[in-house]
């Protein structure tokens, strides 16, 4: 009877080493975050900062009329409908936001797990598709650095063979002068 010996060879395979982006890359990141900033979040925040403001300052004026003796029912009723107004234009895209948040949220999370398990980075340093974008633009720019390189001697080459051609065609239309007969 023969025994079976379990190998204790170790069969781990270390993961590659994540892309890392070069520094025009991390630059134009570094770009797009400040513009995001600036003309994204920036406008939105002014925006909602005024909607409240003016949200509060109906609230105080309605508040403060209907304390007051003085009522004018025409404007509370402009109040009225202004609020409404109000109430469904923020209703509506909260809806959808509290429809697709939590879905959103649960899928962040289970895909951030799974890569966390598998050893990946985070999606801030880069998921698959900014590895990608990152890649492509590293052969782009070899390409573009080749194409510098080689284009002057193939031109070079194209010259050459267009002086041969015109050197050739000039010695032949000499010659043939030669052999005419001049009237």
């Amino acid at each position: 009877m023969t025994e079976q010996t379990t190998s204790t060879t170790n069969y781990y395979q270390p993961t590659p080493e994540p892309f890392k982006p070069n520094d025009r890359q991390k630059e134009r990141e570094a770009a797009l975050k400040r513009f995001n900033r600036l003309y994204v979040l920036t406008p939105i925040i002014v925006i909602s900062v005024i909607s409240v403001l003016l949200i509060v300052m109906m609230v105080i004026a309605v508040l403060y009329m209907s304390i007051s003796d003085n009522v004018n029912k025409e404007l509370i009723s402009f109040f009225s409908g202004l609020a409404d107004i109000t109430i469904i234009m923020f209703t509506i895209p909260m809806i959808i936001v509290m429809i697709s948040g939590p879905a959103l949220l649960i899928a962040m999370i289970n895909a951030s797990q799974k890569r966390r398990k598998s050893g990946k980075p985070a999606f801030d340093q880069g998921g698959k598709f900014q590895v990608l974008l990152w890649r492509m633009d590293n052969l782009i720019e070899r390409s573009q650095n080749k194409t510098n390189e080689v284009a002057p001697q193939m031109a070079e080459q194209v010259i050459r063979f267009n002086e041969t051609l015109a050197y050739i065609s000039a010695f032949f239309k000499q010659i043939a002068t030669y052999f005419k007969r001049s009237s």
